[in-house]
């Protein structure tokens, strides 16, 4: 940044802020406003001389349109797709995040594209709005990067059945999760986990029915016989 010139006139502008007036004995002062919001302030001319040729000068006017400058880089902060993309590069990246050891701890990472100045602009532009509310990121490949062929915006139950605790089981040519499993075939998701637990294979695990057994409820009176599922190896 080139420092003003001595010989300042009123409607410079410079560092952000136009001259408005040159005042005082021997025009020692000036009268400045920000261009940014019009806040104005008198200084000495030698100060402000002096604080323009720093290293350090933005160039962006006070200190309030600083700060806006500075950390507002794209006008969406605070927005649910702002607060994803902060969410997952601080469990990836921040190792006191209660969550690291799941992410950043097993090598998980943030791709390039999606870090730096401009990381969230190409967050937004590959991941596209949230389509429903409390959506989230989810990667496809629970052990792959967050990068734009391997996310998209899922439900939090959609993303719960991309789990690396998930069992997925393999029978009749499907692999489905051992939940969808108990849907599928209408035996409880207890009975499945333990027929596994027994070594049963997985055609027999989803294939053989349930059995039926009689349990005497009260054997000092002649009240029916209480029909029960019985749950193999539970």
């Amino acid at each position: 940044m080139t420092p003003p010139s001595a010989d300042l006139r009123s409607g410079d502008v410079f560092a952000g802020w136009r001259i408005v007036s040159i005042e005082g004995r021997n025009g020692g002062l000036l009268r400045r406003e920000c261009v940014g919001c019009g806040k104005q302030k008198i200084s000495y001319r030698s100060h402000f001389l002096r604080n323009c040729a720093r290293p350090h000068a933005l160039g962006i006017g006070c200190s309030a349109c600083t700060v806006r400058q500075v950390f507002t880089t794209h006008g969406d902060c605070g927005s649910p797709e702002n607060r994803a993309w902060n969410s997952l590069k601080y469990r990836c990246n921040n190792s006191h995040s209660s969550g690291y050891e799941n992410y950043g701890g097993r090598g998980v990472k943030v791709c390039d594209r999606w870090l730096g100045r401009g990381g969230y602009a190409h967050f937004l532009e590959d991941m596209g709005r949230m389509p429903r509310p409390h959506m989230t990121v989810e990667r496809e490949n629970v052990n792959g990067d967050y990068s734009p062929e391997n996310c998209h915006w899922a439900t939090k139950s959609e993303q719960s059945r991309n789990t690396r605790t998930n069992v997925k089981l393999t029978a009749g040519g499907r692999t489905l999760i051992l939940a969808d499993w108990a849907i599928v075939t209408g035996i409880k998701y207890h009975t499945l986990c333990g027929r596994l637990r027994l070594g049963w294979s997985p055609e027999r695990v989803v294939s053989v029915p349930p059995r039926l057994r009689r349990r005497i409820s009260d054997r000092t009176t002649t009240t029916p016989l209480a029909v029960t599922e019985e749950h193999e190896g539970a």
